[in-house]
């Protein structure tokens, strides 16, 4: 009897010694708290608002994607509220106020289409209107006196009128 409990022992020992490799496990997980560094914003576009407050848009890359960051600064320059989009590479190709207080971004979304979205004076998206992006000749965007937007892009050119 005494001789079993020796042969367990050295058994368990054994296999406690020479485990065999299993599968990666998660030791420990952690949430990771915002960036030491503010995220550098560049092709920053800024237009002045009715209530006198300003609209700001801006390219963030964090290294590894990028994406829009959209803000509204009031007049005594805190940040009233703050969005972020999808961006594809590039800055926003527009950005326009209307007299609602509300706004229109015109970007490249993360697939590459032109997308022109609405914000009303609380940061919410009213409308969000996207569409193909044909990128040669360039893409031409104006507002019109009644608040809409015209796009006019491709070759031959197509003109859209699009109202936020």
């Amino acid at each position: 009897m005494k001789l079993q409990k020796i042969f367990a022992a050295l058994a368990v020992s054994y296999a406690v010694l020479c485990a065999v490799p299993t599968a990666a496990q998660v030791q420990w997980t952690s949430i990771l708290e915002t960036a030491a560094s503010p995220v550098a914003l560049t092709g920053t576009t800024a237009v002045k608002l009715s209530d006198g407050s300003t609209l700001s848009v801006a390219l963030a890359n964090d290294g590894e994607s990028n994406a829009l960051r959209i803000s509204k600064i009031s007049s005594a320059g805190s940040t009233v509220w703050v969005r972020w989009r999808t961006a594809y590479y590039q800055i926003a190709r527009g950005v326009f106020a209307h007299s609602d207080n509300s706004a229109s971004v015109a970007y490249s979304d993360g697939s590459g289409r032109l997308c022109l979205e609405n914000l009303s004076a609380a940061g919410d998206s009213r409308s969000k209107n996207c569409m193909v992006d044909y990128s040669y000749p360039p893409i031409t965007l104006q507002q019109a006196a009644d608040g809409d937007i015209y796009i006019g892009q491709g070759s031959p050119r197509a003109i859209r009128k699009v109202s936020p």
